[in-house]
């Protein structure tokens, strides 16, 4: 029977009987259909009698059937009417079964869904909700590919997706806070000035200049130059620099005793030879130049001779 309020739903004749039964024989109803119908011209009071829609202007799937968070005996059909149909007004909604069974159907308020033709296209959606004795005997669904956003989700979303940022622009500093520090340790363990070198409170380390006038010809029409430091006993060549461009040079250069080393270039230049004395337990040293002289952190390892 029809309730005082001027829009309602209402389970008819059909859909009670289909309900219960569902309930006796441990079935679910299922609301796979939904019709839009005009009323025939005019706006009128639905009856649980009625087997069909006055006046069917319009029928597609339901998309969603659910149940009412707060009120667990509620249900809740929501459909989606795409941009494409149109050109009628809606007054009357039936929902249908599998077998073409009108079950529930409600008096709306008259809306007109637009079609192409009259510049406006729009989707319309349509819920529905009302009372049952047992949701349990209703068959519950989802449709993945139609996606109904409230106001509240969209709140929701937009409230996540900004803590969702604030996350990971905190874990992005975090990660690039451990990093920095990462470095800055690796840098505290290489970060060595060749003149900090120090071994047994003597200074182990020592920087050669090679001027343009230390220069001689040798046999294989190239120059050669001597470098000598007494108190190096065993020395390890470093790199080798030219003191102008500040570049690294690829010289030979051969022992000649304990305290020196003779270096070999085909042109005259000016270098600067570091070398630092080795010791029984190292022979081989990772060292960073880090001075005005190379004018940047340059890692070398240096090669025993």
């Amino acid at each position: 029977m029809a309730t005082d309020k001027s829009y309602y739903t209402i389970l008819t004749d059909i859909g009670k009987a289909k309900i219960a039964n569902a309930s006796l024989v441990g079935e679910k109803v299922d609301f796979v259909k939904i019709q839009l119908g005009d009323g025939g011209g005019n706006e009128y009071n639905p009856t649980e009698e009625q087997t069909a829609l006055k006046n069917i202007v319009w029928e597609g799937k339901v998309g969603n059937v659910k149940t009412d968070e707060s009120m667990t005996n509620c249900l809740i059909l929501e459909s989606l009417i795409p941009a494409s149909a149109g050109g009628f007004v809606v007054r009357e909604i039936g929902y249908l079964d599998t077998e073409g069974n009108l079950l529930a159907i409600s008096k709306y308020r008259s809306a007109y869904k637009p079609k192409v033709e009259d510049g406006a296209v729009i989707d319309m959606k349509v819920k529905t909700i009302f009372v049952v004795s047992n949701v349990n005997n209703i068959e519950l669904k989802i449709d993945p590919t139609i996606i109904f956003a409230t106001l509240k989700d969209l709140q929701d979303l937009d409230s996540k997706i900004d803590t969702t940022k604030t996350e990971l622009t905190n874990n992005l500093e975090t990660a690039k806070t451990e990093l920095n520090t990462r470095i800055d340790t690796e840098n505290e363990k290489q970060n060595i000035k060749i003149d900090q070198l120090i071994a047994g409170g003597s200074n182990v380390a020592s920087t050669q200049t090679i001027t343009i006038d230390d220069w001689v010809e040798d046999a294989e029409s190239g120059f050669k130059s001597t470098v000598t430091h007494s108190l190096l006993t065993q020395r390890i060549v470093v790199n080798i620099i030219d003191a102008t461009t500040k570049e690294n040079v690829v010289t030979n250069f051969k022992i000649i005793d304990d305290n020196s080393i003779e270096i070999r270039s085909e042109v005259k230049v000016e270098l600067n030879v570091y070398v630092i004395n080795g010791n029984a337990e190292t022979h081989f040293i990772n060292a960073t130049v880090d001075d005005n002289r190379v004018s940047e952190m340059t890692t070398y390892s240096s090669k025993k001779i």
